[in-house]
């Protein structure tokens, strides 16, 4: 979530430039870096692209949990609409340094490169209603411009990762292979245990899941799933049942749990996905940390300031997103 700390995609990496139409309506700027004034439509962009992101999310969380996704805790005392709020502010402040620090190094866009931001951010603004481009307030032009300064600054990020340094094995050596057993399943699932039991012998049998399945596909559902002990993912008496099988063996009896009913096969006892993926993790957070870290050093090099504007009084959820589409 803190994807200021990390490269945004193509579409999502549009920093902070002075080049719109629409700050006329509030002439005040959100900040300064340096002696660049940044202003409103700058940050608004990163809203956009949050918003976006986070309404896939929004959706998600109405329909299972029946509560809004950006009012839910994020961390200690934030939510992620605050969070999403700070990672805009941040990615504005982020991209004008490394557009200046890109230039400094002597970086340039290619004429290739330049094509390219002009055909990606052309074809994402097209993509944009009128409310949409209006809530944002940056017009075509400033929108391809703002593109090719990112576009920039993204040579000096990938120049800055690449001097990045860190002990693989260090980060990784309080990560115990014993800690994250996988153990993989498959399973067969009915909301009622009289729809499994006919099928219960072919299951003993060795018969492929998703193959039962098939034959009743109204009635039942083939499914794998991997879990550390512990993790109750299907339910304790689903896990308590997996957890006595051996590779290949099948449950020989059917497993109740909250939502319907499982036949069990254990696929491999002993996986390691759970364990490399810790290690994955580790190691990003890391690197993560170490580009925070060495960006924090060239931010002081800037004079930074933020200024009370119409910025503190938004209120991200769905400023850019949800938009009547007009002609």
């Amino acid at each position: 979530m803190k994807g200021w700390k990390n490269k945004l995609g193509t579409l999502w990496l549009l920093g902070a430039v002075l080049l719109f139409t629409g700050c006329s309506s509030n002439p005040d700027p959100v900040a300064t870096v340096g002696e660049e004034k940044l202003y409103l439509p700058e940050f608004m962009y990163y809203v956009y692209q949050a918003e976006k992101e986070g309404q896939v999310y929004e959706e998600m969380y109405q329909n299972i949990f029946s509560e809004s996704y950006w009012d839910t805790e994020y961390e200690e005392g934030k939510t992620f609409r605050e969070v999403a709020k700070e990672d805009a502010y941040e990615n504005g402040i982020m991209y004008t340094i490394f557009e200046k620090e890109a230039k400094k190094a002597g970086y340039t866009l290619s004429e290739e490169e330049t094509a390219d931001c002009e055909k990606e951010a052309t074809e994402e603004y097209a993509g944009l209603s009128k409310e949409q481009r209006k809530a944002i307030g940056l017009d075509r032009d400033a929108f391809i411009a703002l593109k090719k300064k990112v576009s920039l600054g993204n040579k000096y990020y990938d120049a800055l990762m690449e001097g990045v340094e860190i002990n693989e094995d260090k980060v990784t050596s309080l990560i115990l292979p014993e800690d994250y057993v996988q153990y993989d399943v498959d399973y067969l699932y009915a909301e009622r245990k009289e729809l499994l039991e006919p099928y219960l012998a072919k299951a003993l049998e060795g018969e492929d899941f998703e193959a039962i399945a098939e034959e009743k596909p109204e009635e039942l559902e083939a499914g794998h799933i991997g879990f550390l002990e512990g993790d109750f993912l299907l339910g304790e008496a689903f896990e308590k049942e997996a957890l006595k099988l051996s590779n290949g063996e099948t449950s020989d009896q059917i497993v109740k749990e909250e939502d319907g009913y499982y036949i069990v096969r254990m696929v491999d006892d002993y996986s390691t996905d759970s364990y490399v993926e810790a290690c994955e993790e580790a190691i990003l957070n890391a690197r993560n940390e170490a580009f925070q870290s060495a960006y924090e050093k060239i931010k002081e090099g800037y004079e930074i300031e933020k200024f009370n504007s119409g910025w503190d009084s938004l209120v991200i959820g769905e400023l850019t997103v949800n938009k009547d589409s007009e002609e």
